[in-house]
C-alpha cells in the first residue's frame, strides 16, 4: 500500500516547534475472484484455477500475498486437502503481460503465494494447476470448495470459508490446463471473471469477496472461493478371462466377460450398450448366463456358429454405478466399482 507522511509546526516566540511524524497508509480498493477451468474432476485430474486481484483504488497495491487452501476440509480433528500442487505450474500476470513468478510455497494444507503487486486502477492474475489426489470426496453430492485469501505480507491467517456469488460453470481445457493456447493461459486479468463482466469467461462455480469497511470502501482480508464437483459419469472397462485356460478340442471351456463401471451413473437397459466378441476357434455354445441368469438366442443375444461372431441384443446389459468409501483412519477415498458378468460356456470345435 503507498505510505504517506505527515507533521505539524507551532510557532511561537519566534521559535519553530515539530511536532512527531505520523505515517499512515493509503488503501487501495480491492477486491479478488477465483475461478477453475475444470468445472468437474476425476481421480488423479489436473485441475487449473485463476485468482484474479484487482485495483480500483488510486495507488499501487504492493506486498500482497494470497494463501489458497487447497480444497482443505476438516477430518476428525485434522483436516485433509484434496488438491496438491503441480510445482512450477504458476504463472503471474500484471495487466495481461506475464511476469517473473512470485514466491510460491506450499505450507501444510495451503499454497501461499508472496510479493504480488496490483497497480493503481488495474489488475493481476496468478494462474496454477492442482492434482486431485486420493483425499477428494467422490460420488453423489460430494464437492471441493478451494478458498483463497487475499491480504497484506505477513497479514495470512487462517482462511475464512466467506464467499459470495456463484456464477456458471465453464468448458474444460483440454490438455494441459494452463498451457500456451488454453483456456486459462488465454485468461488475462481484464478478462477473469470481475463481476459486470458479461464477456468474461465463466469460471467453474467461481466466488468472489470483498469485505467493504463502515465507509464502504473493500479492505483486506479478501476471499474468493471456486467450487468443483466430481464427474458424473459411467465409467466403463472391460476384462476377459478363460477357464481352464488349457483345453483340448471337444472339451467344455468358459469365457466370462466382466465389465466394471468406475463412475457414479448407471448404465441402464435403456442406454443399449452391447458387447461383441469373435471366437476363434469357434465355439458349439452350450449356455450364456448374465450375472447369473440364463440368457437365450435370439432374445438376449446372437451368435454365428459358422464365423464365430457374438454379440449381446441391444436393451440387454446393466452395470450398477460405483459405490465411494472414505477412510475411517486415513481419510483417503476408495472406488468399488458395479460389476456386471457375462459367462459364455460351450465347447471347441
Amino acid at each position: 500500500m503507498a505510505a504517506f507522511y505527515n507533521r505539524a509546526t507551532l510557532n511561537y516566540g519566534g521559535s519553530a516547534i515539530d511536532s512527531n511524524t505520523v505515517r499512515g497508509e493509503l488503501n487501495a480498493a480491492l477486491a479478488v475472484a477465483k475461478s477453475a477451468v475444470n468445472a468437474s474432476y476425476r481421480p488423479g485430474d489436473t485441475v487449473a484455477f485463476a485468482v484474479t486481484i484487482t485495483n480500483s483504488g488510486s495507488s499501487d497495491a504492493d506486498g500482497l500475498q494470497i494463501r489458497d487452501d487447497l480444497g482443505a476440509y476438516a477430518f476428525g480433528a485434522d483436516s485433509r486437502a484434496p488438491l496438491t500442487y503441480a510445482e512450477g505450474s504458476l504463472r503471474y500476470l500484471v495487466g495481461g503481460e506475464l511476469q517473473l513468478a512470485p514466491q510460491a510455497d506450499v505450507a501444510g494444507d495451503s499454497l501461499v503465494v508472496r510479493g504480488i503487486r496490483v497497480p493503481a486502477g488495474g489488475d493481476a492474475a496468478i494462474l496454477y494447476a492442482a492434482r486431485v489426489n486420493e483425499f477428494a470426496p467422490l460420488g453423489e453430492g460430494a464437492s471441493i470448495t478451494n478458498t483463497v485469501r487475499l491480504d497484506d505480507a505477513g497479514s495470512i491467517g487462517t482462511p475464512d470459508p466467506a464467499s459470495a456469488t456463484i456464477t456458471p460453470s465453464a468448458a474444460p481445457a483440454a490438455g494441459n490446463p494452463i498451457a500456451p493456447g488454453s483456456a486459462i493461459a488465454a485468461t488475462t486479468p481484464s478478462a477473469a471473471p470481475a463481476a459486470g463482466n458479461p464477456g468474461a469467461p465463466a469460471p467453474a462455480m467461481a466466488r468472489a469477496a470483498a469485505m467493504p469497511d463502515a465507509g464502504g470502501a473493500p479492505v483486506l482480508p479478501a476471499f474468493a472461493s471456486a467450487v468443483i464437483a466430481p464427474e458424473a459419469e459411467a465409467r466403463l472397462t472391460i476384462r476377459k478371462a478363460l477357464t481352464p485356460e488349457s483345453v483340448s478340442p471337444g472339451e467344455e471351456l468358459t469365457y466370462t466377460l466382466t465389465i466394471e463401471n468406475e463412475g457414479a451413473l448407471a448404465v441402464s437397459a435403456s442406454e443399449n450398450a452391447t458387447v461383441s466378441d469373435v471366437f476363434n476357434p469357434r465355439l458349439n455354445i452350450s449356455s450364456v448366463r448374465f450375472n447369473g441368469q440364463s440368457w437365450s438366442a435370439p432374445a438376449n443375444y446372437s451368435y454365428d456358429a459358422n464365423s464365430g461372431a457374438f454379440a449381446t441384443a441391444p436393451g440387454q446389459l446393466a452395470v450398477p454405478a460405483a459405490s465411494f468409501i472414505q477412510d475411517a483412519a486415513t481419510g483417503r477415498w476408495q472406488t468399488l466399482p458395479g460389476t456386471a458378468t457375462i459367462e459364455i460356456t460351450g465347447t471347441l470345435r
